[in-house]
């Protein structure tokens, strides 16, 4: 099955959303991106699914009004929805956000759940590191993975539950896909697991 990622660009930390568009569903990884940028790439169309690689307000903070307007379900781990509901307010102060009113739609996924959206079939698997909470998700050759891996770099360990150790075995984990699989970063641009592995000196 075909289909076209779209990249939405939003928020002050310029966060990366991808729309994933086929012939017979709609998903989005992330949600910062606003519901008339959404709207401008596909149109009338039902976005079905929105799965989340972590808790950060740069990566969820209109998932409430997403999940909203659209009626999609969210992917995420229990602990992200945790997070959202429990802790960020602490963290985040006047930038918190929450999901209320949106709890039938959120499904908690684990290391190894696969997920099939209008035929196709997203992997989930867990990447601690970043945070306690992160996930990535693989669709074909393409590889979502948050603010784990960056083009040339990798993300922040000294936030809450960050994990330098944990992110190590994370990278290790993406880096073992096929060098021809795509990773696509929460910021900045796309690369691929072949490019990765050079920068890394790993043939």
């Amino acid at each position: 099955m075909q289909f076209e990622i779209k990249t939405l660009v939003s928020t002050p930390l310029a966060t990366n959303n991808y729309l994933i568009v086929g012939e017979s569903f709609v998903a989005m990884v992330e949600a910062t991106a606003t519901v008339e940028q959404i709207k401008r790439v596909i149109g009338e169309r039902k976005l079905d699914a929105v799965f989340l690689t972590h808790s950060h307000f740069d990566h969820a903070s209109n998932l409430e009004n997403i999940l909203k307007t659209f009626d999609a379900k969210c992917y995420m781990h229990k602990k992200c929805y945790e997070k959202i509901v429990h802790h960020e307010k602490q963290f985040y102060g006047d930038r918190a956000f929450s999901v209320e009113g949106c709890e039938d739609k959120i499904n908690f996924v684990r290391d190894g759940d696969e997920i099939e959206v209008g035929g196709e079939k997203f992997l989930c698997f867990q990447t601690p590191g970043h945070t306690d909470d992160s996930m990535s998700f693989v669709a074909q050759d393409n590889i979502f993975v948050g603010d784990l891996i960056f083009r040339g770099g990798v993300g922040r360990t000294d936030l809450p539950t960050g994990n330098e150790l944990d992110e190590i075995k994370s990278i290790n984990k993406v880096l073992s896909f096929p060098k021809n699989f795509n990773i696509y970063p929460g910021h900045g641009e796309k690369t691929m697991v072949g490019e990765e592995l050079s920068l890394w000196g790993i043939e």
